[in-house]
């Protein structure tokens, strides 16, 4: 004969072990949860201001070179040729240079070598000598050079006129506002074939070209 026991618990108990305790918000165990969490994101978040820095720093060296570009061509289309009638005060910058005569000039006395001139519409007159290592015309050409200093608009080495056997030829040297043979830009140290009567454009001043 088997005799049967039931135990009867109490109802708390079986509530108690039916409901999880409550979660402690406030404990230790979740403020070091957050910091782990932190020192997690810590360094994304470094990462991600770097690369905001740098983009910032990409727009604005983009929005130097775009304003520059911009400058440097209103520069190049500004340059035309200045007519004026010398004397007249239409243009302060050449006034007072006396006008070519009509003869066509000779070589300088005491030159070896030939020779070539330079007339602007507003009558300046520059001569330089013609050899194989040329001279240099611009506003600042340095010793043997051809100095045009009362147009802004040449640089300091705007060009190189030289000869190449019996050939003459000029050479643009980076001008800003480049160098102009017969109305068309002349490429930076690429020599273009000159001759008598070509025009050269430098800066706001257009030049005749005559041989000797």
């Amino acid at each position: 004969m088997y005799l049967r026991y039931r135990t009867r618990l109490p109802l708390s108990a079986i509530k108690n072990a039916m409901d999880p305790p409550p979660r402690d918000f406030c404990g230790t165990g979740d403020f070091e949860d957050m910091l782990q969490e932190a020192e997690r994101l810590l360094p994304i978040i470094g990462i991600a201001l770097l690369a905001l820095i740098l983009l910032i720093v990409l727009i604005a060296v983009l929005l130097v070179r775009r304003h520059k570009r911009k400058k440097r061509m209103t520069r190049q289309a500004a340059v035309l040729p200045i007519v004026s009638v010398p004397g007249s005060g239409e243009n302060p910058e050449t006034e007072g240079i006396e006008p070519l005569p009509d003869t066509e000039p000779a070589s300088p006395a005491g030159w070896d070598c030939p020779a070539f001139s330079l007339q602007s519409a507003q009558g300046g007159l520059h001569m330089g000598k013609l050899t194989e290592a040329g001279v240099i015309v611009g506003r600042a050409p340095g010793p043997g050079g051809l100095t045009i200093d009362y147009d802004r608009g040449i640089s300091k080495q705007h060009c190189r006129i030289f000869a190449h056997g019996p050939r003459v030829m000029v050479e643009d040297l980076g001008a800003m506002n480049r160098t102009y043979h017969n109305g068309v830009a002349v490429a930076p140290t690429v020599p273009v074939l000159i001759r008598t009567g070509d025009t050269l454009l430098l800066g706001k001043t257009t030049f005749t070209l005559t041989l000797h």
